[in-house]
């Protein structure tokens, strides 16, 4: 999850689904590049939002609650980072979820 969430440029990617042969996960850039735009952030911007306070968008700093599930995660890192992550919290959870079979660049398409 945090890879994902570091990675420029995420929906160029193939990652493969549930529907591809076991085993068989790449993340692969695909050439040429589709159109689209997906929110990243660096590696040091995101350390940044376990340790951020009231200012920086969170309510407090994190606890074990923000760690017990994907969505409270993707709930601080919204608040703190906003930009191109508002709006975006159902496309990561696809992303996420194993049993998926959607890839990168149809969640995050050209706008």
């Amino acid at each position: 999850m945090l890879a994902v969430l570091t990675t420029p440029n995420i929906h160029t990617f193939h990652f493969g689904t549930s529907a591809d042969t076991g085993g068989s996960f790449t993340a692969q850039p695909i050439d040429p590049a589709p159109p689209g735009r997906s929110p990243s952030m660096t590696f040091q911007q995101l350390l940044g939002c376990f340790a951020a306070t009231d200012q920086q968008g969170a309510k407090r700093r994190i606890d074990r609650g923000d760690m017990r599930s994907i969505e409270n995660f993707l709930d601080r890192i919204i608040a703190i980072r906003g930009g191109d992550f508002v709006g975006k919290k159902d496309e990561y959870l696809r992303l996420f979820d194993p049993l998926e079979t959607v890839e990168p660049s149809q969640l995050f398409p050209a706008t």
